[in-house]
This record gives C-alpha cells, sequence and structure tokens, in this order.
C-alpha cells in the first residue's frame, strides 16, 4: 500500500476512561489507523499551564527551584501551572507568578503573551500559554500549594543576560520553561 498524499487522521472507535483522578486522566482510544488495521491508544486528558517569564526592574528573571516527583529530583524552572477552569491563561499566569514568587506587575498590561505551544502533542491535547512579565516587584510573600509548600519551593532571581546560557548548559530544562524562555529572549531582541 502506498503513502497517502496528505497525513490521515485516526478514527475513533472506542474510548474509556481507565484512569479518572484529579491529578491524573488518561483516555483509552481504540482507534482506526488509515490502513484499516486498529491499536490501541492513550491520552493523557491534562488541564492547560500558564508559565511566564518575569523579569524585575533590575533585569532579573525569577525563577522557582523545586522538586517534581515525574522525575523524581528538584528543577529549576519559570514560574506557572494549571489554568483553573473558568480561569483565562492570563489570569492563571498572573496568579501563578504571585503564588509561587509572590511578585506581580505594577501594571496589568505589563503580562503579555507570548503565544501557545502543545506540550506532547502525541499524548496530550495540553496547551502551554506562555508570557512575559516586565517590571515585576515583591508584594507578598509566596503561597505555594500544598505540594509545593510540603517540599519546599525557592524562588531565585537571575540576570537576565545569564538565561540563554543556563539554557544552553541545561539548568533550566522544563518543556514549558524553555519554550516560555525562548519565546520571550526572542521578544526581547
Amino acid at each position: 500500500m502506498s503513502a497517502p498524499d496528505r497525513p490521515m487522521p485516526w478514527r475513533v472507535r472506542a474510548s474509556s476512561h481507565p484512569i479518572d483522578d484529579p491529578w491524573c486522566r488518561v483516555r483509552r482510544d481504540v482507534v482506526v489507523l488509515p490502513d484499516g488495521s486498529e491499536i490501541a491508544y492513550f491520552v493523557y486528558e491534562e488541564s492547560d499551564v500558564a508559565v511566564v517569564f518575569a523579569t524585575t526592574p533590575e533585569d532579573e528573571v525569577l525563577l522557582v527551584r523545586q522538586y517534581k516527583h515525574g522525575i523524581a529530583d528538584v528543577t529549576l524552572e519559570l514560574p506557572g501551572g494549571l489554568i483553573d477552569p473558568g480561569e483565562t491563561p492570563a489570569e492563571a499566569g498572573a496568579r501563578e507568578l504571585l503564588e509561587e514568587t509572590g511578585y506581580a506587575p505594577g501594571d496589568p498590561a505589563a503580562l503579555r503573551p507570548l503565544g501557545w505551544t502543545y506540550a506532547d502533542s502525541s499524548k496530550s491535547p495540553q496547551r502551554v500559554f506562555s508570557f512575559a512579565a516586565t517590571g515585576v516587584e515583591r508584594v507578598a510573600d509566596p503561597r505555594p500549594d500544598a505540594n509545593e509548600a510540603a517540599s519546599g519551593v525557592v524562588v531565585e532571581r537571575r540576570p537576565l543576560a545569564a538565561v540563554e546560557a543556563m539554557l544552553d548548559a541545561g539548568e533550566i530544562a522544563a518543556q514549558a520553561s524553555v519554550v516560555t524562555a525562548l519565546k520571550a529572549l526572542r521578544s526581547l531582541a
């Protein structure tokens, strides 16, 4: 059988949710491939997230160091998290920035959208909404959620000029943070 001239979608014959938990929802699809064969395919139904590249008036970037159980290690990432039901991506970005770091932009217009990307289009419809926030100031103490607080979250300020080298060295390696940082750096150039 020859390859089609264009990619062909799969047809979903049946779906179920073998895992349906507030932290993890997995859909099992039985799909019919374009050649007529059938396979089971698993999709992680995760909420969209918002990630913020926030800079202070001193040209420092805010980062959070925290434990991530998926990799069983501590990471250095940009502030961000899940978008709650009924919340816009920008509202979630501003909320996550404040909760994780205690910082907020003085002017809400200083939170600029940088677009969105899929986290992993093979396995999930989850989108990562990227934002840049300039001139952020500390306005409160961080208020991490219960899981973050249990293992500790450390806010770090790093020079804006050092971020590209940190990305290249893998010091910042979480995909959503890398994409958001690259978009922000490009927008500043």
